[in-house]
């Protein structure tokens, strides 16, 4: 259903996405690298995972166009996690030797100026320097890449509450090309964004960071290169959208991730609709025993009055065509 919500997403902003391409695409089961995969096989059989009928279905009920549609009175929005970024201040390393220094951490809300040791960063070693509780702040530093390996940086944590939930600054990441703004929460990793840049050794830079509410902004030598609203999380109650196909027909797409089933009302100007389901369990899986471990539907309905009620199951898709 993660699959299905993200593509709802990139329909909503076709006027944004120019393309859209699933990767990685094949996996041999006896060689696995990660779960990802869209299509697993082995030396007899293939079978297409969960996210692979999702993407399916999707194409082929891209439409030609966005319309226009509203909803109310649906379960909340639920938002997750904390409303501020705050927490540990620190350093992660590499396998890049670097050495910095006037390091301070200016606290906007209350004044106070903490002024860090200069230190030095080595292997992969991570180093918790301070810790700040408020909602805006300023952390500057000079740095040198002094050796190690060409192609390796190093990380300003902030936000830091563990190794599993922390937000970071990377300077020289992915073979010393980016620099990158990254949160880690339950151990998953989004890169929030991203600009070219790459740390040249024994060149001393400027560094200032800027966390102001759930904006964060960096600087490297008085260049801004990353600026970034960092938004909380969001379930929302279902999530929708409505296509025309090239025929004229209306296509109302809803996915629900939540653990209940939850009637829908379409107000709507057609005579019937074809309604397709797709749900399944949570944790399904689909694997060479069970290549289907998912339940679907199909069936068509009257539309009374201009409108109809569709049942969208818990965890599941529901595709309505209108005619």
């Amino acid at each position: 259903m993660v699959e299905a919500s993200y593509m709802i997403g990139l329909e909503r902003n076709a006027d944004k996405v120019a393309l859209a391409c699933y990767a990685p695409m094949l996996a041999n089961i006896d060689h696995v690298n990660w779960r990802p995969d869209l299509v697993w096989f082995d030396q007899e059989k293939v079978y297409g995972s969960q996210n692979y009928y999702i993407q399916k279905f999707f194409m082929a009920n891209q439409g030609v166009r966005n319309i226009g549609w509203t909803a109310s009175d649906l379960p909340e929005t639920e938002v997750y996690g904390e409303p501020t970024i705050h927490g540990g201040i620190g350093f992660a390393g590499d396998l890049a030797d670097i050495r910095y220094e006037n390091m301070t951490i200016v606290d906007h809300v209350t004044g106070e100026v903490t002024s860090i040791p200069d230190g030095t960063i080595s292997a992969n070693a991570v180093t918790i320097l301070a810790n700040i509780e408020s909602t805006h702040y300023t952390i500057t530093f000079d740095f040198k890449k002094t050796g190690g390996k060409w192609d390796k940086g190093f990380s300003l944590l902030f936000s830091h509450q563990d190794d599993k939930n922390t937000m970071s600054w990377l300077l020289g990441g992915w073979q010393n090309q980016d620099s990158i703004i990254r949160s880690v929460c339950d151990n998953r990793i989004s890169d929030l964004t991203q600009t070219i840049w790459s740390v040249e050794q024994d060149k001393l830079y400027q560094c200032k960071l800027t966390v102001k509410d759930r904006n964060i902004s960096a600087w490297i030598d008085g260049e801004l290169f990353n600026e970034i609203e960092a938004k909380l999380p969001q379930k929302e109650g279902l999530y929708i959208n409505a296509v025309e196909d090239a025929s004229g027909a209306k296509i109302v797409k809803l996915v629900n991730v939540r653990d209940e089933a939850i009637t829908v009302n379409v107000a709507c100007e057609a005579v019937q609709a074809a309604v397709y389901t797709i749900y399944g369990e949570k944790g399904a899986f689909n694997t060479l025993d069970n290549p289907r471990d998912f339940n679907e539907s199909t069936y068509e309905i009257q539309v009374e009055s201009n409108r109809l009620d569709i049942e969208v199951p818990a965890l599941g898709v529901a595709f309505v065509t209108l005619k």
